[in-house]
């Protein structure tokens, strides 16, 4: 609560205390101004309409953006209403425009709209097809003034149906689309005799498709739609509803196949050979359940070069071994990595392998004939 001192200060410019004061102590003071505060506020007269804005006209407001801000503000006295439109609707005020007095005028107050019907055939005329059309149409400045840019608006409980009906096209937004039952519209898709999603795709986007059948009916029927290959009739799966074969089993077919590597099975693969229940990417579907590899996939035993260093012996293993080969030259060394005499830990091109270790194909081979160093 405001002390007596603090009240007697803020409210002496509004009301006459002296009389008051005079003959009251502090406590029958504070009771009997409240009683006049209360009986001043209930008979508040605004300040007259005409003085009013007069007053708006000199804070060169410009817009409703500031109105609002300097009216939600401090500076706005208190006899100057916030709604003015209200206060003043019988005394002369017009629109915001007037009150600040920049002479602007609202959209909606700008002009007065033709009738539904009248405004609907003019659109009709302009030949637009999607409701993006019209709002650049509206953008442009080509637009009549008595037309509204939002029809749906202006003509709400008044004639309007849908943009479909105010452009002339009769085309209805999904969204109050009804479409045809699922059942019917399932065989309808099947009548096409299309056999895959890209083709049902394309179909839609042709034209020919009556607009009780929805483009996505896995949208549309949630509860129904299973699959495109269901929806077509194909009976095709996509692959995430897909069953594979187990990894093992897979790899054993793949192995029969004879192919030579990851190429070779792509090639295959897209031939539209490949069984429903052998994955195309089995990498992806395999990763956690025993893949290792397209090598191990397809039985050819190649291996990724990081895979086969861990397969080599270490240099002076490499060496001890090769050196009992007795081999004269690097075509010799070359000739039996080439054969099947070679064993898996030793590197075909040792000079990469151990390059921290390598001195030269003399020290390899345990040779010192001069020879060997013009090898290539």
């Amino acid at each position: 609560q405001l002390s007596f001192s603090i009240l007697t200060k803020s409210l002496s410019n509004s009301f006459d205390l002296s009389p008051v004061s005079s003959m009251l102590d502090e406590k029958d003071f504070a009771r009997q101004l409240e009683i006049k505060i209360w009986d001043k506020l209930s008979k508040f007269d605004w300040m007259p309409f005409e003085e009013a804005r007069n007053y708006m006209h000199s804070k060169r407001l410009r817009n409703s953006i500031e109105w609002m801000l300097w009216s939600a503000s401090k500076n706005r006295p208190i006899n100057i209403p916030s709604n003015p439109g209200h206060v003043y609707k019988n005394e002369g005020y017009v629109n915001l425009g007037d009150w600040l007095g920049t002479g602007n005028i609202a959209p909606k107050d700008m002009y007065e709209y033709l009738p539904f019907d009248e405004a609907k055939r003019s659109v009709h005329k302009l030949g637009l097809t999607r409701q993006v059309e019209w709002v650049e149409y509206c953008k442009s400045g080509q637009k009549a003034g008595n037309i509204p840019g939002t029809p749906e608006r202006a003509y709400k409980n008044k004639g309007w149906v849908n943009f479909g009906d105010w452009l002339g096209t009769r085309r209805v937004a999904t969204r109050e689309m009804v479409f045809r039952p699922f059942i019917e519209a399932r065989e309808f898709a099947r009548s096409l005799g299309l056999t895959r999603q890209v083709q049902w795709f394309e179909y839609c986007k042709s034209g020919q498709k009556p607009q009780d059948i929805p483009t996505s009916p896995r949208e549309t029927y949630t509860n129904q739609f299973k699959s495109y290959g269901d929806w077509l009739g194909t009976g095709r799966i996509g692959n995430k509803a897909r069953k594979y074969a187990s990894f093992n089993d897979a790899r054993d077919y793949a192995r029969g196949l004879s192919l030579s590597g990851k190429l070779a099975w792509g090639k295959w693969s897209a031939a539209g050979k490949r069984p429903l229940e052998i994955p195309g990417n089995p990498r992806k579907v395999y990763k956690e359940k025993g893949w290792s590899g397209w090598a191990d996939w397809l039985g050819t035993g190649n291996k990724h070069p990081s895979q086969k260093m861990k397969l080599y012996c270490d240099f002076f293993t490499a060496r001890k071994y090769v050196r009992k080969l007795n081999l004269t030259s690097v075509k010799e060394f070359v000739t039996f990595c080439k054969s099947d005499k070679k064993p898996e830990f030793i590197p075909p091109w040792p000079a990469q392998t151990y390059k921290g270790q390598w001195i030269n194909w003399i020290d390899f081979l345990g040779k010192d004939d001069l020879e060997i160093m013009n090898e290539k």
